[in-house]
């Protein structure tokens, strides 16, 4: 990958975590909000989880993803 390529992925990162801030949201609702695919976006949110910045809920059949605040 460029470097280009990699700055769009962590802009896109960064958006992710600024929609998750103060509020816990479903990755359909993140991947309206900022136009992206369901499948780049649960992507993102996979990396993003295993980087230690997002942690994942499951509430009944919903699956909310919120900000790790350590």
């Amino acid at each position: 990958e460029n470097i280009e390529d990699e700055l769009d992925i962590l802009e896109i990162d960064q958006k992710i975590l600024d929609s998750l801030n103060e509020k816990k949201l479903r990755s359909i609702t993140i991947s309206e909000e900022l136009n992206l695919s369901r499948q780049y976006t649960a992507s993102r949110l996979s990396h993003l989880i295993d980087s230690g910045f997002v942690k994942r809920t499951k509430r009944g059949r919903s699956v909310y993803y919120t900000l790790n605040k350590h």
